[in-house]
Parts: C-alpha cells; structure tokens; sequence
C-alpha cells in the first residue's frame, strides 16, 4: 500500500534503495562494490541476471554548484559512500544502476580473418628507380633540381648535352 500524501516514510538508516529502469528495491548495503553488484543482479535477475559483472555501475544523484549529476561510484569510493550519513531529502540514499552499453563489433570479411594485412611500411615500399636522377624515395633533392642541378653526375652532364635542343 503506498502512503499518502503528507505522509512521511520512515527508512532505517543501515537501508539504501537501489533503482534500475523504474523499479526500486530496498537492501541492505552490501560491504564491498562487488558484493553490491551481486545484490544487484539479484534483486533485478531478468534485467541484470546474464550481464556480466564489469559491464554494471552504480551511480548516485549528487547536488554539485551546477545542478544534480549522476556520478558513477568507483570500487575503492564504495565503503565511504554507503557509510556516509548524507542522504537525500526523503532520508533514503538511492543507488542508480547502469549496464554499459556492448563496444561495436567490428565487420570481418572471410579474408580479412586469415590474412592479414601487410604492415603499412611494406605496402608502401618502392622498387628503385632506373633513373637515380628522377628517384623520388629521396627527401634531399626534388626530381627536378636533381636533373637540372650543377652538382648532376658527369655522365647525367654529358648525356644532357649530348641530347638535341628543341
């Protein structure tokens, strides 16, 4: 039977309620974060029954100078939060709880599952070229000062005097 209006709800101190979706159910605080998540899954077993455990927080509605924020409890904050006397108006400290969302699983081709790709550093290695002077591997010289610098090679030199002028 819910109370009425104006009626206040008297909640024992060593008593917190945890809240998934839109249910809540009282427990007793549990003495560690793991423990907590096993209370979790089995106060809520069709919704948390099959999560895995690493994939569940908890959270509590803290007021912070900005407003109210859901902040997530961590594994070493545990005791200090559910031994904290601070609770909300209504005298209940209220645990949310979260399921974290699967990471994408990533697309496969049948290929892409037996060979693998080469590294990056060989896919984009080049054979020499025939003409050292037009050798773009090199970082030093473009290709065109290369050609028509004084410091080409004597044969470079005489091949290019050698060539008829248009």
């Amino acid at each position: 039977m819910a109370p009425k209006p104006g009626i206040a709800v008297i909640v024992p101190k060593d008593t917190i309620a945890y809240h998934l979706h839109s249910k809540f159910v009282y427990v007793k605080p549990a003495g560690t974060y793991e423990q907590a998540i096993e209370v979790a899954q089995q106060e809520f077993p069709d919704e948390l029954g099959d999560i895995p455990c690493d994939r569940i927080s908890l959270s509590l509605h803290t007021k912070l100078d900005s407003g109210v924020h859901d902040v997530r409890i961590s594994e070493s904050a545990w005791p200090a939060i559910v031994g904290s006397p601070h609770r909300s108006p209504s005298g209940l400290k209220v645990i949310d709880i979260h399921v974290k969302p699967l990471p994408p699983r990533r697309q496969s081709t049948p290929d892409s599952d037996h060979t693998p790709s080469p590294p990056r550093s060989k896919r984009l290695r080049r054979s020499p070229s025939p003409y050292p002077f037009l050798d773009t591997t090199s970082t030093s010289q473009s290709w065109f000062s290369k050609l028509f610098s004084s410091t080409r090679s004597p044969e470079l030199k005489a091949s290019a005097r050698s060539r008829p002028r248009l």
